[in-house]
């Protein structure tokens, strides 16, 4: 059974009556809030990547038993909120934000691998390693444990 809709004259008018009520600011770019957002996704990311490319090449960073990602996420919270920078406090705290973030994400990943390890599978490799993997694998395959082993003891 074919269904016809049909747009009547009332609609019209209350679909008008709704636009001349609606925030004139809505479909808006304001320039300057947008160029601030931008700002901050990208000093979350720098800090995120730096961290990552620290981790990366020097393995897991610690201060005593704290990781180092996580001891400066706090150190530059709280320094963001006592305004120890002035007027780039905002610039500490999305900094803190961007290790925040790259903590949470390890944290995760270590937890969701323990979980993989509880439930009788095997670990992945973190993103970064899979990805290295795959472009030096020969086959179709990612490397083994034991090529990836071998590939270390190479470069060492």
């Amino acid at each position: 059974m074919a269904h016809r809709f049909r747009i009547t004259r009332r609609d019209i008018d209350m679909a008008e009556r709704h636009l001349a009520r609606r925030d004139p600011a809505v479909g808006t770019i304001d320039k300057k809030a947008a160029m601030g957002h931008a700002r901050q996704t990208a000093e979350i990311g720098v800090a995120s990547l730096g961290m990552g490319i620290l981790k990366g090449r020097f393995g897991p960073i610690q201060v005593g038993p704290v990781p180092v990602d996580l001891l400066a996420f706090v150190l530059l919270s709280i320094g963001g909120y006592m305004n120890v920078a002035g007027k780039y406090s905002d610039d500490v705290h999305n900094f803190a934000d961007g290790l925040g973030a790259g903590y949470a994400h390890t944290l995760g990943a270590g937890i969701g691998g323990m979980l993989r390890v509880k439930a009788g599978q095997p670990l992945f490799t973190s993103s970064g390693d899979e990805f290295v993997a795959g472009a030096l694998s020969t086959g179709s395959s990612p490397l083994t444990q034991a090529e990836l082993q071998a590939m270390a003891q190479a470069v060492r």
